[in-house]
């Protein structure tokens, strides 16, 4: 972290799409323009209901029905 503030600018969607023709989404996650790379917040994760679960350097994510939504090296 180089200790900039970023400022919120609001909240949207993550929408993945599965090669089986399945969608899943990430609701309400927070959008701040200055980044340069895609961060998601492992709190808001929780906070949202989600499963959360890091092993060997992957991070797993499960939705509220323990259904897997996606996997981040």
């Amino acid at each position: 972290m180089d200790g900039v503030v970023a400022r919120i600018k609001g909240t949207s969607t993550v929408l993945f799409h599965y090669m089986n023709g399945e969608h899943r989404a990430l609701a309400n996650i927070y959008f701040l323009r200055r980044l340069t790379a895609n961060v998601i917040c492992i709190s808001q994760l929780d906070e949202g209901g989600y499963q959360v679960l890091v092993e060997h350097s992957v991070m797993w994510v499960r939705d509220e029905g323990q259904c897997f939504l996606t996997k981040i090296p």
